[in-house]
């Protein structure tokens, strides 16, 4: 099983390399670059990306979009994938479907900053 981050899979289901040398020189920022064996469990692994776009701006896709990727993603849970959904600061989006026993998606934390004191 590989564990990413949701951006890493985010970047890997992005990117149109297809070997990790390409890859590397395409993902340069090293927080979101999977290792050359993550890349290859990721190539291996059964997934049905459903959206993976950036600029996802308010209004991008229409009701029939929206509900062609909500049947997608019912079908892939009926047929026992996990669902996994991200949200990127610059508007980039990425819902997918994983097998749980292949890909482990780890959560990342919220923005740093601001945190409540518990009385």
């Amino acid at each position: 099983m590989v564990a990413v981050t949701p951006q890493q899979l985010f970047k890997f289901l992005h990117s149109e390399e297809v070997t990790y040398e390409e890859y590397k020189k395409a993902v340069t920022h090293y927080r979101f670059r999977v290792t050359e064996e993550q890349f290859n469990a990721l190539i291996a692994a059964d997934m049905k990306p459903i959206v993976v776009d950036v600029d996802m701006a308010e209004g991008y896709f229409g009701g029939d979009d929206i509900i062609g990727f909500a049947e997608a993603a019912v079908n892939a849970r009926d047929q026992g994938y996990s669902i996994i959904t991200w949200y990127g600061s610059n508007t980039e989006a990425m819902l997918v479907a994983v097998r749980a026993s292949e890909v482990n998606v780890l959560n990342t934390p919220k923005k740093r900053g601001a945190r409540r004191k518990v009385k």
